[in-house]
């Protein structure tokens, strides 16, 4: 993207300081250069990177932020773009901003290379997420009021879990095998139990 970008910026410069028409078209050139290199770089990486690296209870507000700064960033192409290559004469001048902002990107996604290093594709989940397995993640309490036994394979609880999920399970069995009484209301004496 950068290198496309770059090229186009001096074809600019060519283009209106010399007014070379060879210029002018390697500029329509490399606009549908650079937005091919865009579509296949950033697209698909926005979505795709945002939810791989947040964990699942945080994904949806974690994908509502990047949406907003992508929806403000495009507000700011329409409106501001306009009046900086009005007020920047040579226009080309203009374009060495977006150089600049891309060389930047460049140089923060080199060094934030989460899945270019030797780890791969686990690297943001130990970056971004602890290292507990899935089943210990999950809250006391949530594991309380699953109630029901998953099988081993996608959640074991741990064993003081199902002892107490066991022993909760008998007394509600004790309580349906009691016999009932014939008044409608129970007495103190049942209410203590």
């Amino acid at each position: 993207m950068l290198i496309c970008f770059v090229i186009w910026t001096i074809c600019s410069a060519l283009y209106e300081t010399r007014g070379d028409t060879r210029a002018g078209q390697a500029i329509v050139a490399f606009i549908f250069l650079y937005s091919t290199s865009y579509a296949l770089a950033w697209n698909g990486l926005l979505i795709a990177y945002t939810v791989e690296i947040l964990p699942y209870r945080i994904r949806a507000k974690g994908l509502m932020v990047q949406s907003f700064f992508v929806q403000a960033a495009l507000v700011f192409n329409q409106y501001v773009n306009p009046i900086g290559l009005e007020k920047l004469v040579p226009q080309y001048r203009f374009y060495i901003i977006y150089c600049c902002w891309l060389a930047f990107e460049l140089v923060i996604v080199y060094f934030c290379k989460f899945l270019y290093g030797p780890q791969r594709t686990a690297a943001p989940s130990n970056v971004f997420q602890s290292t507990l397995r899935p089943r210990d993640q999950l809250s006391r309490r949530l594991r309380r009021s699953l109630m029901v036994r998953m099988p081993r394979s996608v959640l074991p609880p741990p064993r003081s879990s199902r002892t107490m999920l066991e022993r909760k399970l008998r007394s509600m069995l004790k309580i349906l095998a009691e016999p009932r009484t014939t008044e409608s209301t129970p007495n103190r004496e049942q209410c203590a139990r």
